[in-house]
């Protein structure tokens, strides 16, 4: 891939998650591999390929876990 500003992720949904909501988590047996976070019985899929992004989302979802702690 390039570095253009059109290989950037690019999604606009909304989605509510709650205590009941079923959270899965999916790990292919690719040679290539790669995680799947799926939410709702798979109404939303997030797919990682590399270890990176799927730390950034742990980093990012455990700030979000701290400020709704403080709010």
């Amino acid at each position: 891939m390039g570095d253009t500003a059109m290989d950037d992720l690019s999604m606009y949904t909304g989605a509510t998650v709650d205590t009941s909501t079923v959270i899965d988590l999916h790990t292919s047996r690719l040679p290539d591999g790669y995680v799947s976070i799926l939410f709702g019985h798979e109404a939303i899929t997030l797919d990682f390929f590399d270890v990176a992004s799927l730390e950034r989302l742990r980093d990012v979802a455990a700030e979000g876990a701290r400020r709704l702690r403080e709010a």
